[in-house]
């Protein structure tokens, strides 16, 4: 994998975990 899908991935898992803090 390219580093640049290795940052989106990880950008995208933290806006989850935002959004689950939120919720919560």
């Amino acid at each position: 994998m390219a580093s640049g899908d290795v940052i989106a991935l990880v950008n995208y898992m933290n806006q989850i975990l935002i959004e689950l803090v939120k919720l919560a």
